[in-house]
């Protein structure tokens, strides 16, 4: 195997996935704006981001399979490789889910007041955010604890959206002509607890990459340990 060659190839891969990550983070921060206070270009913004990552997902997904046909590489990098893989494909979902929620502030926009934005959904795209910067971090460090802080947070966000859903379930009782306003919401909610979930999944692959440990349903794993 061409050692430097296979060496340029693969951080060619991590800068070309840390860039797609910095796209989605990208998205986060429009979203946040646009809850605070809707803007016309909202969704146009957004969904430009979400070419770009689109663009990058099939990018990285041919530079993973020229890498491993040109390089066979071995042990660590081939997992490094496959995790990489994964980790795009969970980006590019985030990518969609930011894109539903653009289209459901878009709906919003006309009912959405002031004091009806005093809901957790905002503290979720914080959240959120920082889920993937933290996550986009632990890869480009290699620090697992970055990785496991992910899976904490992620544990943050589900009580958040369980929260927002029982926020919005008792308004749907209290006032009962503005179902709309609510439910979208509660769809909000979800979308933005799936962008932890894709965040989580990435901390997950940083871990096994480094460590060989899948932890998707094995819990935290010896930080000491050596790959």
């Amino acid at each position: 195997m061409d050692r430097i060659g296979s060496d340029r190839a693969m951080e060619r891969l991590n800068q070309e996935l840390a860039l797609m990550g910095s796209l989605v983070e990208q998205q986060l921060m429009e979203l946040g704006e646009c809850w605070q206070s809707f803007r016309s270009d909202c969704v146009e913004r957004i969904l430009k981001i979400e070419e770009q990552i689109n663009q990058k997902h099939k990018a990285i997904d041919e530079t993973c399979v020229e890498l491993i046909a040109q390089f066979s590489p071995k042990a660590t990098d081939l997992r490094r490789v496959f995790a990489i893989n994964k980790m795009n494909n969970d980006l590019e979902r985030m990518g969609d889910q930011c894109r539903n929620c653009a289209f459901i502030l878009k709906d919003l926009k006309e009912e959405l007041m002031m004091d009806e934005r005093q809901t957790p959904i905002g503290t979720m795209l914080e959240l959120a955010k920082k889920m993937v910067v933290t996550a986009l971090d632990a890869f480009i460090l290699g620090d697992m604890i970055k990785a496991h802080t992910v899976l904490d947070l992620d544990d943050r966000l589900d009580r958040q959206k369980d929260d927002t859903v029982e926020l919005m379930e008792q308004k749907i009782m209290q006032n009962p002509g503005k179902v709309k306003c609510f439910l979208s919401q509660i769809f909000l909610a979800k979308n933005i607890e799936r962008i932890g979930d894709h965040a989580t999944n990435l901390a997950e692959e940083i871990i096994y990459f480094k460590t060989g440990e899948d932890v998707r349903h094995l819990g935290k794993v010896d930080l000491n340990r050596k790959s």
